[in-house]
C-alpha cells in the first residue's frame, strides 16, 4: 500500500480521541459507572498538553483532557494512555507512576494548583493483561518496609478480555463499537481480510456526518497500515464492506493499482 505510516498506532489514537463526541461516548461506554457518577464527562475538554517523555514515548501514546467533578468546582485530569505493545509489558506501573509525575512536576513549573490524575490505559494486545502493584516487584522486602512504596491504581480498559459477541452485546453506540472493533482485531490478518464488514457494523447510522465520515476513513487506512491485504483478496473486501465505507475502500484501491502500474513501468 505504498509507503507505511510512521507510529499508526500514535497517529489513529490521536485523530479518534480528538473528536470530543467520540471520546464522551467511549467514556460513557466502558468507564466504570462509580466514576461516571462523579465525573461531568459531557463537560470534558481536551489540552493540548502532554506528559510523555522521550522514554515513555515507547510505551505510551495519550490524550490529556481537563474534566469537572460534579457538584464542585473542582476539574481533574483524565489521561487516556494507549499501550503500543501488542505484549504486557511488565514496567507499566512504574511507567504510569513516571507519566504522573511528569504532570504533577508541569503543575508546580507552572505555579498553579496540582491537579488530580485519572489514568486510564486502552490495551489492545493479544496476551491478557496482568494487573500488577508496585508492592508486587517487592514482595522480598518484608512488610516493615512496604509503606514506603508508591501506591495507586489505574482504570484498564483490556480489549484482550472481549470477544466479538462480548462487545455486540454491550448495545454500544456504533461508532464506538466500530472502535472497539478496530482496537480488538485490527492487528488479526484473518479476520481484517475476512470479516472486514463486522467491524464496521452499522456505519449507516452515523455515515452521513462529518465526524462519522472522517472516522469510517480513519479506521480503514489505519487497519491498512496494520494488515498488508494480499491485491487478490481486495475484490472480496469491496464485496463484504457496507456501502458508507464502500466508496472510500474502492478509491483507495484505485491508488493502490496505480502506484502498482507506476512502479511495473519504472521497472520496465
Amino acid at each position: 500500500m505504498g509507503k507505511k505510516i510512521k507510529n499508526p498506532h500514535d497517529k489513529y489514537f490521536s485523530a479518534v480521541f480528538s473528536y470530543k463526541s467520540i471520546t464522551i461516548s467511549f467514556l460513557k461506554s466502558f468507564l466504570p459507572q462509580k466514576y461516571l457518577e462523579k465525573l461531568d464527562i459531557d463537560s470534558i475538554d481536551r489540552t493540548s498538553g502532554s506528559f510523555i517523555d522521550e522514554h515513555l514515548q515507547e510505551y505510551f501514546s495519550d490524550m490529556l483532557y481537563r474534566c469537572p467533578l460534579k457538584d464542585t468546582e473542582e476539574e481533574i485530569w483524565i489521561s487516556l494512555l494507549l499501550e503500543h505493545k501488542s505484549y504486557v509489558d511488565f514496567n507499566t506501573e512504574f511507567q504510569l507512576l513516571s507519566y504522573m509525575n511528569n504532570g504533577w512536576a508541569q503543575d508546580i513549573k507552572e505555579g498553579r494548583k496540582r491537579r488530580f490524575i485519572l489514568p486510564i490505559v486502552l490495551y489492545h494486545g493479544d496476551e491478557r493483561w496482568k494487573r500488577k502493584g508496585i508492592i508486587d516487584y517487592f514482595e522480598q522486602i518484608g512488610e516493615h518496609f512496604i509503606p514506603f512504596l508508591p501506591k495507586f491504581e489505574y482504570i484498564l480498559i483490556d480489549f484482550s478480555q472481549y470477544s466479538e459477541k462480548d462487545l455486540l452485546d454491550m448495545h454500544l453506540e456504533a461508532m464506538v463499537l466500530n472502535l472497539a472493533m478496530v482496537f480488538k482485531f485490527g492487528r488479526n490478518k484473518e479476520y481484517v481480510v475476512n470479516h472486514i464488514n463486522r467491524i464496521f457494523l452499522r456505519t449507516q447510522e452515523y455515515s452521513d456526518i462529518n465526524t462519522g465520515e472522517n472516522f469510517i476513513r480513519i479506521s480503514f487506512v489505519y487497519l491498512l497500515e496494520l494488515v498488508e491485504i494480499p491485491e487478490e483478496k481486495w475484490p472480496v473486501i469491496l464485496k463484504l464492506l457496507p456501502k458508507p465505507i464502500k466508496n472510500t475502500a474502492m478509491t483507495l484501491y484505485d491508488n493502490i493499482l496505480k502506484k502498482g502500474e507506476q512502479k511495473g513501468m519504472q521497472k520496465g
